[in-house]
């Protein structure tokens, strides 16, 4: 008898709270169903800022979603191009979402190995930052996937090409003007150069490093290259040309800080250019610290550098 009244009573407890309205929390496959809707959505989108919105709305729904983390990063390294083509003066809107780019193609790639298309579009981006070894590292990926894929193996050719051009060596005057001119300074500021895989407008110099945590000009070679850029730049070919000077540094800490220390190269750049006779207003400065290597090596002290990129503007 007792243990029939315990029953009853777990019985009537049972019924009683299984009336209650419980609400089911959504589940990932319901969310990500959604964020298929909004995925191919945003697929027949023509506006990038529009395509964006939406592959960054269905990756938040779905964060397992692969190809949405791909279409936002082709989304957002297109904004880049954009923003800086329509301010070159003010850029670091554009790297900044270039760089967002790099972070949702890396993250494609992490949730799909497979998925060659992020592969391509992280190459694409390394190749106009001048990290050429990166970028051929993705090309390669591209035709393990694909083999057979023309354009994956005409961009690692590409990169193979700048990689051997990139000797350490003094680059005179006259090389870097005809350099300068052979790249397309028409696109006011176009520095990815996804076309036909030819990076557009940068020039790297091997010879402008620096020691650790310094941003001293070293004597010798690198301030005759210095010497010889800012002749460049006051010739009559490159007479409505300005150039970005971007520095950088590797990932050994520093304690100022390696953001702050690449800022400090750049601006030791830019101030030499000055005093040689250069405009300060053709001569923009950007710094990004170590988030962006070029060699694979993370301490190699070949990421103690700055790049420089000519552009010039035209009429909008």
């Amino acid at each position: 008898m007792r243990y029939r009244t315990a029953f009853l009573l777990c019985l009537a407890i049972a019924i009683f709270f299984s009336s209650w309205p419980i609400k089911a929390a959504p589940i990932e496959g319901d969310r990500c169903i959604s964020a298929r809707k909004i995925y191919d959505r945003g697929t027949e989108l023509m506006n990038y800022e529009e395509r964006r919105a939406a592959f960054q709305k269905a990756v938040e729904l779905c964060p397992s979603n692969a190809e949405a983390y791909c279409n936002l990063g082709d989304a957002l390294e297109n904004l880049g191009l954009e923003k800086k083509k329509l301010n070159p003066d003010n850029i670091t809107e554009g790297n900044k979402l270039l760089d967002s780019a790099v972070k949702a193609y890396e993250k494609a790639i992490q949730l799909n190995p497979g998925l060659y298309q992020a592969h391509f579009g992280l190459a694409d981006v390394y190749a106009g930052q001048g990290r050429y070894y990166l970028a051929a590292d993705h090309y390669r990926r591209v035709l393990r996937i694909q083999p057979g894929n023309d354009e994956a193996r005409k961009g690692l050719n590409s990169m193979k090409q700048f990689i051997e051009s990139e000797t350490p060596g003094l680059k005179k005057k006259d090389e870097i003007i005809e350099a300068a001119r052979k790249s397309n300074l028409g696109d006011r500021l176009n520095p990815m150069g996804a076309e036909d895989y030819t990076v557009k407008d940068r020039q790297s110099f091997e010879n402008i490093l620096f020691k650790g945590h310094s941003a001293e000009i070293l004597p010798g070679e690198p301030m005759r290259q210095l010497s010889e850029i800012a002749g460049a730049l006051q010739s009559a070919e490159l007479v409505g040309s300005k150039i970005v000077i971007e520095g950088h540094t590797n990932v050994v800490p520093t304690p100022k800080g390696n953001m702050t220390l690449s800022e400090d190269r750049a601006q030791a750049v830019k101030d030499y250019l000055a005093k040689h006779g250069v405009r300060s207003e053709r001569l923009i400065t950007q710094h990004f610290g170590d988030t962006r290597l070029k060699f694979p090596n993370p301490t190699d002290e070949r990421n103690r550098r700055v790049e420089i990129i000519f552009f010039q503007e035209t009429s909008k």
